[in-house]
């Protein structure tokens, strides 16, 4: 099976408490991925920083389309699918990465 991931998604809004504090996180969530690309059941779990930042990451993967898997060429869907979410100040971006 070839894994899902996550391309040209817009980047999670820097939290605005965050940026005056100078703070970063990195947030891990787990999200289930349907045959068509569409998440679902987003959830936290672990964030290095602000409650703010998991708000944030949050809202952003509730837009977010996926590329699904695939087994045999044919689509599945994914449950329980990382994505590491690393929010740095020196840019006040934001950048997402699947777990393996």
């Amino acid at each position: 099976m070839d894994n899902c991931g996550h391309e040209f998604n817009t980047k999670p809004e820097y939290p605005k408490d965050a940026r005056r504090a100078g703070a970063e996180a990195t947030v891990t969530l787990s999200l289930d991925v349907d045959e068509k690309g569409n998440g679902s059941n987003a959830h936290v779990l672990d964030n290095t920083g602000l409650d703010s930042f998991s708000r944030s990451a949050l809202d952003a993967v509730k837009c977010w389309r996926f590329r699904p898997a695939t087994d045999g060429g044919k689509r599945v869907a994914v449950k329980d699918f990382k994505i590491r979410i690393n929010f740095k100040c020196h840019d006040a971006g934001s950048e997402a990465s699947k777990l393996r």
